[in-house]
């Protein structure tokens, strides 16, 4: 199986500023040192605006 087969099912299609593309988004959020605070997996059509304050709540 190739690789773009192997997530058909669950990949969006999705638009950026420049382009559309096809996969997934990783949100992260980090403190003043570079550490993770918190890490999300959306698919492509998921708007940016609609996660980033879901993974502030949970902090």
């Amino acid at each position: 199986m190739l690789w773009h087969g192997l997530f058909e099912k669950v990949a969006e299609q999705g638009k950026g500023t420049m382009r559309g593309f096809y996969g997934f988004k990783l949100h992260f959020i980090i403190n003043d040192q570079g550490g993770i605070i918190s890490i999300k997996v959306t698919t492509a059509n998921v708007d940016d605006r609609k996660s980033v304050p879901e993974m502030a709540d949970n902090l």
